[in-house]
């Protein structure tokens, strides 16, 4: 156990209902634990960059459109980020790297055995009501 009740700031759910968000909420939810160890929970900005659109079209990567033998439905060659301004709940730790280590070290060499970085994790809710 790292952490017990610690807050987290509400879902940001645009500019008027809550107002300057990063300053105000996520800011307070940054909390250090012992040991040199951080966490925080709560919503950030999605930190992938995908172009569904052009992914499920049948792969048609772009800018890569003329090499396919299908012609694509769109001539923008541009990559279109699908998750742009989404958020997605996270919960974000930062701790040492021997935290994460094989032997509990510092590794010097990327390619050695204890390199690997191992992590496991998961989220659940206790229980849910769903009102028909």
């Amino acid at each position: 156990m790292l952490g017990r009740n610690l807050p987290c700031p509400p879902v940001n759910v645009g500019p008027r209902s809550t107002p300057d968000y990063d300053n105000t909420f996520t800011d307070a939810a940054i909390h250090e634990l012992p040991g040199d160890r951080w966490v925080f929970a709560g919503q950030r900005a999605d930190g992938f960059h995908v172009d569904l659109g052009a992914v499920f079209d049948l792969g048609t990567l772009r800018p890569f459109t003329e090499a396919h033998l299908v012609p694509s439905a769109s001539a923008v060659n541009d990559p279109v980020n699908g998750l742009q301004a989404l958020n997605v709940h996270s919960i974000a730790m930062q701790v040492p790297m021997p935290d994460v280590t094989r032997n509990r070290n510092r590794p010097d060499d990327v390619m050695a055995a204890e390199s690997v970085i191992g992590v496991w994790a998961t989220a659940s809710r206790r229980r849910s009501r769903i009102f028909n």
